[in-house]
């Protein structure tokens, strides 16, 4: 049976006591203490990426989860660990690697929902939060080299528009001063 909160007695050896919290709970899925991720995907352009994602949910059936999986931490491990892993490498999967960080929303809107609609039964979902993707070292040095050249670039055109306009301000000049000769020889 269940007990609402307060002072029970229970007999010693018959009955045992197994608490299920209703208020929401956090699942993490983050870098361990050995620095191994937990949470490991492939974008749609094959770039690896470690991924730290936590999922906020709430039992609805306290009584259900008891019956069908014996503990909370039980169903974490049978029914929500595995979808979130699922989902997520198959949702990351959908993004290209710049994508995945320029439309981040999306991303995170789109596993919410897909693991939503996965986890069924005692409970309910309430939230997905990506919290960090972390790219390979190579991945990030090739973008960050691409941003450089990008940069450069602009730089160099920024020059070149400079030295055009100089030029024609020293035209302008010669110009204006030939005016003023003429002017001058013509007077």
């Amino acid at each position: 049976g269940e007990a609402e909160p307060g002072l029970h007695f229970k007999m010693p050896i018959i009955t045992s006591i197994e608490k299920i919290s209703v208020q929401i709970q956090k699942e993490s899925f983050q870098k361990t203490a050995e620095g191994d991720s937990r949470m490991q995907a492939y974008s749609r352009d094959q770039q690896p990426a470690t991924i730290a994602v936590s999922v906020n949910y709430h039992v609805t059936d306290a009584s259900a989860v008891y019956a069908q999986y014996g503990s909370l931490k039980n169903m974490e491990s049978r029914i929500i660990n595995p979808k979130t892993f699922e989902l997520l490498k198959n949702v990351f999967g959908q993004f290209d690697a710049a994508d995945a960080i320029q439309k981040r929303a999306a991303l995170n809107a789109d596993v919410y929902t897909s693991i939503r609609a996965a986890v069924r039964g005692p409970v309910v979902i309430d939230s997905v939060q990506i919290e960090d993707i972390t790219f390979s070292t190579q991945y990030e040095a090739a973008v960050e080299a691409r941003m450089q050249a990008i940069v450069k670039q602009q730089q160099a055109e920024a020059d070149k528009q400079k030295r055009i306009i100089d030029a024609d301000a020293s035209a302008y000049e010669v110009k204006a001063a030939a005016d003023a000769k003429a002017h001058q020889i013509e007077v």
